[in-house]
C-alpha cells in the first residue's frame, strides 16, 4: 500500500569497534555517499510511481464519460497526459544517466540530485493528475489514487527534500 515512516531514537548506544562502518570520525562522508546512491534509487522509484499514476489516470479516463466522450479525450486532459508522459521520460533519462555514471565508477553526485528532483516532483504531479482526474472516486477506498499520491509525496522528502536537491544542484555550479 503506502510508504511507512517512524521515528527511531537511540541514546547512550555503544558500538563495538568491530561493528563500526568505515573509519571513526568519517561517518558524515559515508552518510552522504549513501544519500547520493539512494537518490538514484528514489528517482527510479519515483518514475515507477509516476508511470503507475498515469496508467491509472488513463485507464479511469477511458472509462469515465463526460460531455459525450471519455474524459481522457477532453483536450485539457489529453494535453496534460501527453505533457506529463514526456516529463516522466525525461526524469527516467536523468535517472539512467546518473546510474550509468555510478556504474562506471565516475562521480555521479551532481547527476543524482537533478534525477531525484525531477523524478520525485514529476511523480507528485502525475499522482495529483490521477487524483484530480478521478474526481470524487479518487478519494474512495476503491481507487488507488490516494495511496499513489501518498507514495509520491514521500519521494519528495526522503534522501533529501526537493529544496535540498536544488541547493545541491546550485552548489555544483559554484564548485
Amino acid at each position: 500500500c503506502c510508504s511507512q515512516f517512524c521515528e527511531i531514537v537511540l541514546e547512550d548506544v555503544a558500538v563495538a569497534e568491530g561493528n563500526v562502518l568505515g573509519e571513526i570520525g568519517k561517518g558524515f562522508g559515508i552518510a552522504m555517499e549513501t544519500l547520493n546512491n539512494g537518490r538514484i534509487n528514489i528517482a527510479a522509484q519515483s518514475v515507477g510511481i509516476a508511470r503507475r499514476a498515469l496508467y491509472e489516470a488513463k485507464t479511469y479516463g477511458e472509462q469515465r464519460v463526460a460531455f459525450g466522450k471519455p474524459v481522457i479525450e477532453l483536450r485539457v486532459q489529453a494535453e496534460r497526459l501527453k505533457r506529463l508522459s514526456k516529463k516522466v521520460e525525461q526524469a527516467w533519462e536523468l535517472t539512467l544517466d546518473a546510474s550509468r555514471l555510478k556504474d562506471s565508477g565516475e562521480d555521479y553526485r551532481v547527476a543524482a540530485a537533478p534525477a531525484k528532483l525531477a523524478a520525485s516532483e514529476t511523480a507528485v504531479e502525475c499522482a495529483m493528475f490521477n487524483y484530480r482526474l478521478q474526481g470524487g472516486f479518487g478519494y474512495t477506498t476503491e481507487s488507488t489514487a490516494m495511496s499513489i499520491l501518498h507514495d509520491a509525496l514521500a519521494t519528495i522528502t526522503y534522501e533529501g527534500t526537493s529544496d535540498i536537491q536544488k541547493l545541491t544542484i546550485a552548489k555544483s555550479f559554484r564548485e
